[in-house]
């Protein structure tokens, strides 16, 4: 059988979704051998399948210490801010990079969340321990305006992770209510809830 029948048998043979599906899965996999669109592919794919968090906070929440507020990190304008400028607040720390696929696929929804938090008394904080300059394109380049910071020293032992993304939501009094290893759809309602909620707590 030469090639234009085999062709043939394969149209008349499949429906139009299973043609549609077909062409979906090569050009994924040929996306997947180029580097340059490998990043969109997984993000994008990551990014569809996103669950919100447990929020449901533990009966002994761990408590950071006073002097876990002392750790410092450096703006993208070189300045070396503080946790301790941020204590008294709710506080939403994500450590990430712009190379992790599963960090750069909840991106979106953490902007979103910065949208509707960042004038209500919502600190965000992101860490990437990668060069300021890598940092600012990839911001500038999606239009992301949410505070992002490089490390420049280790984080204290409770906000210590090997995995990236790791999101951590504080309360005002230092109580750790959410830690999250793994990518989430930050902008979910359940997230939002618990966030007012926090809000609310006297410092």
């Amino acid at each position: 059988m030469n090639l234009k029948k085999r062709i043939n048998n394969y149209f008349n043979k499949k429906s139009k979704f299973s043609i549609a599906s077909d062409i979906v899965f090569v050009a994924l996999v040929i996306a997947l051998l180029f580097p340059s669109s490998r990043m969109f592919v997984v993000s994008t794919i990551q990014r569809i399948t996103l669950f919100q968090p447990d929020v449901k906070e533990e009966k002994n929440a761990l408590q950071l210490p006073e002097n876990a507020y002392e750790w410092k990190f450096e703006s993208l304008d070189g300045e070396v801010v503080s946790l301790n400028e941020f204590k008294g607040q709710v506080i939403f720390l994500n450590f990430w990079g712009t190379w992790c696929p599963p960090c750069v696929a909840e991106m979106p929804a953490i902007q979103d969340l910065y949208g509707h938090f960042n004038d209500k008394g919502v600190a965000f904080i992101l860490v990437s321990n990668e060069k300021k300059s890598v940092i600012k394109e990839f911001l500038d380049k999606n239009e992301y305006s949410m505070p992002s910071y490089k490390g420049i020293y280790n984080p204290p032992k409770d906000l210590q992770t090997q995995t990236l993304p790791t999101t951590f939501l504080i309360a005002k009094d230092g109580r750790i209510v959410i830690r999250k290893e793994g990518s989430a759809k930050w902008d979910g309602s359940k997230v939002k809830k618990k966030i007012n909620q926090l809000l609310k707590e006297p410092v």
